[in-house]
């Protein structure tokens, strides 16, 4: 019986390693959409430092993707410390990160993409996946 677990263990573990792989492949793509359709204004850089994508297992990040941009090195550690928080302890996932507290202003103020585009598209890509 030990056998047959340890079989159906490793067969589980390959699957998520190919699908982290597959994450990891949309995670970077969906961070360079990110970065090349946010169409704000650059003021302190933060916000943009603070864009990218995760990739996550049992808890523990696997994969990131941010890039600090000119000085705006505060909103890259914000990114990344909001990613880590929002972990789930369990599980396998990719998890798209704008880390400043007023991105979500930018976008409905301004009508500006920061994320909710690139969330978007990455859903539908999710979908032809599937």
């Amino acid at each position: 019986m030990s056998v047959i677990k340890d079989h159906f263990k490793n067969f589980r573990d390959s699957i998520d390693d190919k699908a982290i792989l597959v994450l990891i492949e949309l995670a970077d793509k969906s961070a360079s959409d990110l970065r090349q359709n946010a169409d704000f204004m650059n003021h302190t850089y933060n916000l943009r430092s603070s864009l990218g994508a995760v990739v996550f297992r049992n808890g523990m990040i696997v994969h990131e993707n941010f890039e600090a941009v000119s000085a705006g090195s505060d909103g890259l550690e914000k990114g990344k410390q909001v990613a880590q928080n929002n972990i789930p302890s369990t599980g396998l996932g990719m998890m798209l990160v704008a880390g400043e507290d007023y991105a979500l202003y930018v976008e409905a103020r301004d009508n500006k993409w920061v994320i909710s585009g690139s969330s978007m598209r990455l859903a539908k890509l999710l979908q032809n996946l599937i």
